[in-house]
């Protein structure tokens, strides 16, 4: 993964960008860049948890709502990053077993805990 870009850097329509935070990565669609809000309309794809294991897990969110974020807290997916977790999702291979509630309440604490990083931080700035 990149570091996060700063916001003069354009994201395009359809581009896979990751949002990271501890062990766990976001990988979504960009819908829209927001430049005058500093704000980046995205698409969630899938969470994978684990990332740095053998196997992390991974968890489709096509179903989820679209999420609209600070775009500085995204970075550019490399094609080698996403496109084994795309083939394994639409194989099945990481079919989950947990229901679809289960998996959009592990996304809502995943974005709870990226907003609460970020709040600590800005608070620091000041």
């Amino acid at each position: 993964m990149l570091d996060n870009v700063s916001s003069s850097s354009c994201f395009k329509s359809h581009q896979i960008v990751s949002l990271a935070h501890q062990n766990s990565c976001l990988y979504a669609e960009v819908i829209q860049e927001i430049p005058e809000r500093h704000k980046c309309w995205v698409r969630p794809l899938f969470l994978a948890v684990d990332i740095y294991s053998v196997s992390p897990q991974v968890y489709s969110l096509r179903s989820a709502s679209d999420l609209v974020w600070p775009i500085q807290a995204f970075s550019p997916a490399f094609d080698t990053e996403v496109i084994p977790f795309l083939t394994a999702l639409e194989s099945s291979q990481f079919e989950s077993s947990e229901n679809p509630q289960t998996v959009r309440s592990r996304f809502n604490h995943f974005i709870q805990q990226v907003w609460q990083k970020e709040q600590i931080a800005s608070k620091e700035e000041q």
